[in-house]
């Protein structure tokens, strides 16, 4: 039976509810020269978690490029999945659903 898992974009930027990430070191966009290996590092864990796993929860560093990696590697390999945001003010996760792309509104 597969199940729903929690993950982490990057340990180390700010405390997260999880104990696996994709990135396991803080990642600076100053040290990003290969957005390419970002992609295949994430595409490499969704589709070694492909038969197990039916959705994961993301929990996002606001690191945008190690993000879009890790959507489009969940997207590739077909799982599911929502997105966590931290807001500040309340010190509380807010949840963010993907739409996809064949569920456009028609002109």
């Amino acid at each position: 039976m597969k199940q729903n898992i929690s993950v982490g974009v990057c340990e180390s930027r700010h405390p997260m509810p999880v104990g696996t990430y994709i990135f396991p070191k803080t990642l600076k966009s100053n040290e990003i020269t290969d957005p390419i290996l970002l992609y295949e590092i994430s595409r490499n864990f969704m589709s070694a978690w492909k038969e197990r796993v039916d959705h994961i929860n993301l929990f996002v560093t606001g690191l945008t490029v190690a993000t879009i990696a890790v959507i489009n590697a969940m997207l590739v390999v077909g799982i599911s999945f929502t997105i966590y945001h931290w807001n500040s003010k309340s010190k509380k996760y807010f949840t963010q659903e993907w739409v996809e792309s064949n569920s456009k509104e028609k002109d």
